[in-house]
C-alpha cells in the first residue's frame, strides 16, 4: 500500500498522521491521530498511544518529517528504529519545497512554516494571496503572495511563553494558564488581569500583524488559521480554520517526492504497467 507517515516536531508537541499516497485528500488530514510531548518522550520514552499508532501501520513505511525540534526527532526516529527497524525516517528540508522562498536565507526558515505556506498556496482561492496564522511555542503568520511565492512574515512569543516569562522574571506575578476562550478585557484581580494581557494583547499583536501584511500585498488575501490560532477563529473576520494545515503541506510535499521516487524506478502513476 502507499501510506506514509507525516511528522510535524515542534518544540511544545509532536504531531503526526497517516495518509494515503496520491489521494488528493492531504488537506483533510486529522492533526489527532497521534500527538505526544518531545520531552515526555525524551524522558520515559514511546507511551502506550503512540505505541499503538506506531504497531498498527503497514510495513515499511516512510516518515517524513519537518522539525524544528532536533533533539525531538533523534528519540523519536532512535524508538522507531527500534519498534519498526524497516522504516525508514526522512526530514524535509528547503530544497524540497514546491513553491518558491522568497526569503534571505531559505535553508534557515522553519520547514514547518514552508509546510503550513505550501497547503494555504494549494487551498488559496485563484488570484488571491494567502495569510497564515499558527501559533504554538511561538506565532507566526506568514504570507504566500499571488504568484505562489512564501514571501516570509512575523514571528512572535506563543501565549504560553510570555505566561512562563512572567512568572519567572517577576517576584510576584503568578503562573497562568492561558485560556482558549475570551476573558474579560478588564481583569479585577491579578489573575484575570494576566488573562486579559495575555489573550487580548497576543490576539492584538496578531489582528495588527495580519492588517499590516495585507496592506503590503497586491489583492486581496484569504486567511487562514492553524494550531493554537484555533481561538481566535471567531474575532479575526474571514478566517479559515485548518487544524492540520502542516501536516496536510508535508503530506503534499511528500507525495510529491515518493511520486518521483517512483517515476525514476518506472513505476509511478500512470507509467506503463501501473493500473492507476
Amino acid at each position: 500500500m502507499n501510506r506514509f507517515v507525516v511528522l510535524d516536531i515542534g518544540n511544545s508537541a509532536i504531531h503526526a498522521a497517516a495518509v494515503d499516497a496520491f489521494s488528493n485528500s492531504k488537506n483533510q488530514i486529522d492533526p489527532l491521530s497521534l500527538s505526544l510531548n518531545p520531552t515526555a518522550l525524551l524522558r520515559d520514552g514511546v507511551d502506550k498511544a503512540t505505541r499503538q499508532f506506531i504497531e498498527g501501520l503497514d510495513e515499511p513505511i516512510t516518515w517524513w518529517a519537518v522539525s524544528v525540534n532536533q533533539s525531538g526527532l533523534s528519540r523519536l526516529t532512535s524508538c522507531l528504529a527500534e519498534i519498526r527497524p524497516n522504516d525508514r525516517v526522512e526530514q524535509l528540508v528547503h530544497l524540497d519545497s514546491p513553491i518558491e522562498l522568497r526569503i534571505d536565507a531559505p535553508d534557515k526558515v522553519g520547514m514547518d512554516r514552508v509546510a503550513a505556506a505550501v497547503a494555504a498556496n494549494s487551498m488559496r482561492e485563484p488570484n488571491k494571496a494567502a495569510l497564515i496564522v499558527d501559533s504554538g511555542t511561538a506565532i507566526t503568520v506568514d504570507v504566500v503572495d499571488r504568484a505562489g511565492r512564501f514571501l516570509g512574515g512575523a514571528i512572535m512569543p506563543g501565549v504560553g511563553v510570555a505566561a512562563f516569562a512572567l512568572d519567572e522574571r517577576t517576584d510576584a506575578l503568578p503562573r497562568i494558564i492561558p485560556l482558549d476562550s475570551p476573558p474579560p478585557s478588564i481583569g479585577t484581580n491579578t489573575e484575570d488581569a494576566i488573562r486579559s494581557g495575555l489573550f487580548w494583547g497576543t490576539f492584538g499583536g496578531v489582528k495588527e500583524l495580519v492588517d499590516r501584511h495585507r496592506s503590503r500585498l497586491d489583492g486581496e488575501a484569504d486567511l487562514f488559521l492553524t494550531g493554537g490560532a484555533a481561538v481566535w477563529s471567531q474575532l479575526l473576520e474571514g478566517a479559515t480554520l485548518v487544524p492540520g494545515l502542516t501536516l496536510a503541506g508535508v503530506a503534499q510535499i511528500a507525495d510529491a517526492k515518493m511520486a518521483a521516487e517512483k517515476s525514476e524506478l518506472g513505476d509511478g502513476p500512470g507509467q506503463d504497467g501501473d493500473p492507476s
